[in-house]
């Protein structure tokens, strides 16, 4: 019964929160992402112009080798070296801007006025704290990461090596849910990054399962959405490379729908199951 109870919450959550992306202001935590995304990605699209190629050809000779500075080549590497860039900027700038997003739900669920400016101005005033709170989050996932790719050349040719993505993927979900509710503990409780962190295990048993089902869910349309079989490789090699530009502008866009569905699933989720019974306890 507990196991559908979770799956219910979770399919809740998700509905609950799709049906609000109409609403504007729930969009407004969005801005300071965009403001960081947009202009890397401009960026490695113009590398080559004169204006900036002074500093970026370093850059991308470093990050991808000299094969990178030539045409069409950069355009191939690009959705590659800005998820890679993403990654960093997520860990910052995202952690402030989920942070901004989730007493911006909270208010629209509980069918009050949705203050978005306030809500980022409040999220910027507590940046350290949800910087910091993610922190072990955003460096476990590396750590899975960089786990998965020294393995894979070890067990490659073994059976093995086909449940290998399987369980890179399930410790990645595991990690997500574990967290899922570190920042409504810091914006909606008012706790610091450690005590939020000393109180995440008073989660798991209310909402771990509903996370991890939400976080999957949500993988999966990711996924999907990336469009797998559109690969940057496939688009210059069909003499369209200017494409694969466009291709990382989607990269941005899905990303930002993304983390919509999860701050939105993870704040409603910790209003009406996580909380209650943390305060019951």
């Amino acid at each position: 019964m507990r196991i559908l109870e979770q799956f219910t919450l979770a399919w809740q959550a998700l509905w609950h929160t799709l049906v609000r992306a109409w609403n504007p202001r729930l969009w407004l935590w969005t801005i300071p992402l965009l403001a960081v995304q947009l202009p890397l990605v401009l960026l490695l699209w113009y590398a080559a112009h004169p204006l900036v190629s002074w500093f970026m050809a370093p850059l991308l000779d470093r990050l991808a080798g000299p094969a990178s500075l030539h045409y069409p080549r950069l355009f191939a590497l690009m959705p590659g070296i800005f998820d890679r860039a993403d990654a960093v900027i997520g860990a910052l700038v995202g952690s402030i801007a989920f942070g901004a997003a989730t007493p911006a739900f909270a208010a629209a669920f509980r069918g009050e006025a949705v203050s978005a400016r306030a809500a980022l101005a409040r999220a910027f005033a507590r940046a350290p704290q949800l910087v910091l709170v993610l922190l072990p989050f955003n460096l476990l996932l590396l750590g899975i990461d960089l786990f998965g790719r020294a393995l894979g050349p070890m067990v490659a040719g073994r059976k093995i090596a086909v449940a290998l993505p399987l369980l890179v993927t399930g410790s990645a979900l595991a990690m997500q849910a574990a967290f899922f509710y570190a920042v409504a503990l810091v914006m909606l409780e008012g706790y610091g990054a450690r005590a939020a962190l000393r109180a995440l295990p008073s989660t798991w048993r209310p909402g771990f399962s509903a996370a991890w089902i939400v976080s999957a869910v949500t993988l999966f349309l990711l996924a999907l959405a990336r469009l797998p079989g559109v690969t940057p490789a496939l688009l210059v090699e069909r003499g369209v490379p200017e494409l694969s530009g466009w291709l990382t502008v989607w990269h941005v866009a899905t990303g930002l729908v993304n983390g919509f569905v999860l701050t939105g699933a993870a704040t409603l989720l910790y209003l009406v199951a996580v909380a209650p019974e943390r305060r019951a306890a």
